[in-house]
């Protein structure tokens, strides 16, 4: 895929976001300090020809100040080689977020290290590598529990038969749901 297209996804999950950010509940403003996610969205690979893959991941997210995150994912995601065969990728990172402490839209950049395990079809390839990550994305709540997030995530992914880097690129768009402590609609604060 051309870089248009990429810009073509950009665009459709920014316009997603543009219509969810006015849902968001007023009076739920206690922004949750942990909070699980799933996300769905496409992985460009370096390797695999820059098509879109479709890709999934899950989040932990911590909040350890009004303005910094620490974060937990697992990714997996389904490339095609050049023999448009199937190539299994999937790994897990952990990464630190500064995010704008706004009302509503919380823009964020980070950054995040992990490894990745790629899969190829027989006679190909099959390695875990350590990874590197920079990312961006805005979040918003929905409701008291239940919010929204979406994120752009550059990879640069080590492999077994290069000295090379793969530059990977994911967009992404989901849900996430807070898993604090509730007392009467409140959070609760453990210290």
């Amino acid at each position: 895929e051309c870089p248009s297209m990429r810009f073509r996804h950009f665009l459709l999950i920014t316009a997603v976001f543009a219509i969810v950010v006015p849902l968001a509940d007023a009076a739920a403003q206690a922004w949750p300090r942990r909070a699980l996610g799933v996300q769905g969205g496409v992985l460009y690979h370096d390797f695999y020809g820059d098509e879109a893959a479709p890709a999934v991941i899950g989040r932990l997210d911590w909040r350890t100040a009004r303005w910094v995150l620490v974060g937990i994912s697992a990714f997996y995601a389904r490339p095609e080689d050049a023999l448009d065969r199937a190539v299994n990728m999937f790994g897990t990172e952990l990464s630190v977020q500064a995010e704008a402490p706004l009302q509503y839209l919380r823009p964020y950049i980070g950054m995040g290290m992990g490894i990745h395990g790629t899969f190829e079809p027989e006679g190909g390839n099959r390695f875990f590598a350590p990874s590197t990550q920079v990312m961006a994305g805005f979040r918003t709540l929905l409701h008291e529990r239940w919010g929204a997030i979406a994120e752009a995530r550059y990879r640069l992914d080590a492999q077994q038969s290069s000295p090379d880097h793969a530059d990977n690129f994911v967009l992404s768009a989901g849900i996430t749901w807070s898993i604090d402590a509730r007392h009467r609609g409140r959070v609760i604060r453990r210290r």
